[in-house]
């Protein structure tokens, strides 16, 4: 237990590395640990106690002790024969087709496979689809440490949990999922994580097993989240409101609370399809879960209102709020916002004036990565047009009043989280269009 080394300084990576410190702190146990991370940006940023988008304050990175690292022969290994603990928290995202890209996960494993030695356990928390540890990342680990898994050193599984800006769910109070390669190996895992994740741990059967309960809890979420925007479609036909049908069903106790909207992140918009890859590699048919993926990645059913509403109002300005992929949270991978913005920028036939602002996002990266710049609330004016993405909390802050006063008589507010739904009628009263799901 005396040398944890995280591959991976990302969301789940550095979060969890600072959970492992507290939880260790607080066992009194004697340990190291080092976080890896091949971008030296992001190390030389941690390094000087500066997260851009995992949520790790100063004051975290200040009193940490943790050994930032970007090269792998930097892990302190005091005895040559002192065991490390690697855990694996690289991205799994999929390319421009939905292919599953394990080429993160295959690069990290060939970096550990190169300090691997006799007795150190890996684990892996990075979300793949069923089979890939096993049938992937071991071969690689062997290959490169020319070693033996299961006789020279171990391997397991333990699929991550985060919810970004989820204060009830924390990383340290769910569930924890953890695997091994047998039932050696699954004791191993238990004796690190129980002093990790003390609340509960829940021991699956096998790797394959944590593997599949990851996928198939986000694709159940992505889902849910395609039946409720479906319904949507029909209760605007029917001329009521889905947030008032929603509070209606939820008063039943068996009814799944889900809002409509569009999944961003790391998780819902891409699991779903690891599964639908895996499942039509061994013949399965995955239609609803494709279908879900279309429902929930489809923005043009917005772009159409958009156009609709900024064909009867003067200004061509749009302000898009909100450009993280979920609210009150800095991460912006897999934004939908980011994507809306792009799509209406690209649009040639209809050349809106196109603004935003995100209360959180990091303003530099934003405008390198995507070349969109972020205005403060209080230049932003004489709209066309507002379009509310997330339901962060800073808007509820500034007042549905000061919004709505930055748009023209008769312009439109596009509410897409429901975020002011109760306010409708005050909005409509003030002479603005207001449309939700």
């Amino acid at each position: 237990m005396k040398n944890i080394v995280v591959v991976g300084l990302g969301y789940v990576g550095l979060n969890l590395a600072l959970i492992i410190e507290k939880s260790l702190k607080k066992h009194k146990l004697d340990f190291n640990i080092s976080g890896f991370d091949v971008n030296k940006r992001r190390v030389e940023s941690l390094k000087n106690n500066h997260d851009t988008y995992s949520g790790a304050s100063y004051l975290d990175l200040e009193s940490s002790k943790i050994k930032f690292i970007n090269s792998i022969e930097e892990i302190n290994r005091k005895g040559s024969n002192e065991q490390i603990n690697f855990i694996i928290c690289v991205s799994t995202p999929v390319y421009a087709d939905h292919y599953p890209n394990l080429s993160h996960l295959v690069s990290a494993s060939e970096l550990v496979g190169k300090v691997l030695r006799k007795e150190d356990l890996v684990v892996y928390e990075s979300t793949v689809y069923p089979g890939a540890t096993e049938d992937i990342c071991i071969p690689i680990l062997e290959k490169t440490s020319n070693l033996k898994s299961k006789d020279d050193f171990y391997v397991g599984f333990s699929p991550e949990r985060i919810n970004p800006g989820d204060s009830l769910h924390q990383m340290a109070n769910v569930t924890k999922l953890i695997s091994g390669q047998n039932e050696k190996v699954l004791e191993m895992v238990y004796e690190i994580y129980k002093k990790i994740f003390p609340e509960n741990i829940f021991k699956c059967s096998s790797i394959k097993v944590a593997e599949s309960s990851k996928i198939l809890e986000n694709t159940q979420r992505d889902v849910n989240i395609a039946l409720i925007n479906e319904f949507s479609h029909l209760t605007e036909k029917l001329g009521i409101s889905i947030h008032d049908v929603l509070d209606a069903a939820n008063t039943k106790w068996n009814f799944i609370d889900v809002k409509p909207g569009f999944p961003g992140g790391e998780c819902i918009p891409v699991d779903p399809y690891y599964y639908i890859e895996l499942a039509e590699r061994n013949g399965v048919t995955a239609e609803l879960a494709k279908a879900a993926r279309n429902i929930n990645d489809n923005l043009f059913y917005l772009i159409n209102k958009i156009h609709m509403g900024m064909m009867k109002v003067n200004s061509n300005k749009i302000a898009l709020l909100g450009l993280s992929y979920k609210s009150n949270v800095p991460d912006m991978k897999n934004s939908m916002g980011i994507k809306l913005f792009s799509l209406l920028k690209r649009d040639t036939v209809h050349p809106y004036d196109i603004i935003a602002h995100d209360p959180l996002v990091d303003k530099d990266i934003l405008k390198n990565d995507s070349g969109i710049e972020i205005l403060e609330l209080d230049k932003i004016n004489n709209l066309g047009s507002i379009i509310l993405m997330e339901s962060d909390s800073a808007y509820v802050e500034y007042g549905i009043d000061n919004l709505i006063n930055k748009i023209e008589k008769n312009g439109y507010f596009y509410d897409i989280p429901g975020l002011f739904y109760k306010q409708r009628e005050q909005i409509i009263v003030a002479g603005i269009n207001y449309w939700s799901f």
